[in-house]
């Protein structure tokens, strides 16, 4: 704005003190954005940590259901027992009351085999819209660290400019400074 101080001789009072009070605006304006920026950032980057730390929580259930309903399918296909498979136990029973319970112990497990599995499905569905809303609440967090960064400068250059004003009004020699305080007394009807 100003090449140097000595340029303020050459710029009337008045004039630079409108451009200070304006600067001054413009300064203070430039630093409530970068506030606000800032404090948007940081409700972004939580929302972004819940939700990496919701998703972790989410992998790890799926992996423990899917655990859970490989280890009861072993378990149903080797046999409870250990010596025959349910099918061949079937097969071999010795009455109609072993082969009941055999049948009823095989259609207990395929229901809890297939609540494991929709949970597992569940868990599934949840861990997609949970990485989708992450990436989602990254990008936005990529953008509003980029906005805070664009108003930091901006808020950085008002601040150098408000300085070069100020440095300006430093130079004033006595005389200037009278004749300023005459022209603030007449402005102000004193």
């Amino acid at each position: 704005m100003f090449g140097d101080a000595s340029a303020a001789g050459d710029v009337p009072v008045s004039e630079l003190l409108t451009r200070m009070r304006d600067l001054y605006r413009r300064a203070e304006a430039a630093g409530e954005t970068h506030g606000a920026v800032e404090r948007e950032a940081a409700e972004r980057r939580g929302k972004v940590d819940r939700l990496q730390r919701e998703l972790a929580g989410t992998r790890v259930r799926l992996a423990e259901a899917r655990d859970e309903a490989g280890r009861l399918a072993r378990q149903h296909y080797r046999g409870s027992s250990g010596v025959l498979p349910p099918s061949l136990r079937l097969l071999f029973g010795r009455d109609e009351r072993e082969v009941r319970t055999v049948l009823e112990r095989g259609r207990a497990v395929e229901r809890v085999l297939g609540d494991r599995a929709a949970e597992a499905a569940r868990l599934s569905a949840e861990e997609r819209r949970l990485d989708r809303l992450a990436t989602r609440a990254r990008g936005a967090l990529d953008r509003q660290l980029t906005l805070a960064g664009d108003s930091g400068r901006r808020r950085d250059a008002a601040g150098r400019r408000l300085a070069e004003v100020e440095r300006a009004l430093a130079s004033l020699d006595d005389g200037e400074l009278a004749e300023l305080r005459l022209a603030e007394a007449a402005r102000h009807g004193r």
